[in-house]
């Protein structure tokens, strides 16, 4: 009996501590001036990284393409041009 009456009392307690979270209010909600400014806050951040990045890009197009360094070049023998293969016919 006071077993039931327990695996109520649990059930219940579940139930209305779920809905008592969800009818208090969240702490973290910005009010509309506050969203208002955080809006404009991200999109001066947004605008600033933007100006970075074009910036970054044309300073990368600025250097001319290199070719490609090979300090052993001079070490290196030249490479060997390999032997005709003989098909046997």
């Amino acid at each position: 009996m006071w077993s039931k009456f327990l695996l109520l009392a649990a059930v219940l307690l579940r139930l209305t501590g779920s809905a008592l979270a969800q009818g208090y209010p969240d702490v973290n909600v910005p009010n509309s001036d506050e969203r208002r400014r955080l809006m404009l806050e991200k999109m001066q951040e947004l605008r600033q990284q933007k100006r970075l990045d074009d910036a970054y890009r044309a300073a990368r197009n600025k250097v001319p393409n290199q070719k490609p360094s090979d300090p052993w070049a001079d070490v290196r023998p030249p490479p060997a041009t390999p032997a005709p293969k003989n098909k046997p016919q």
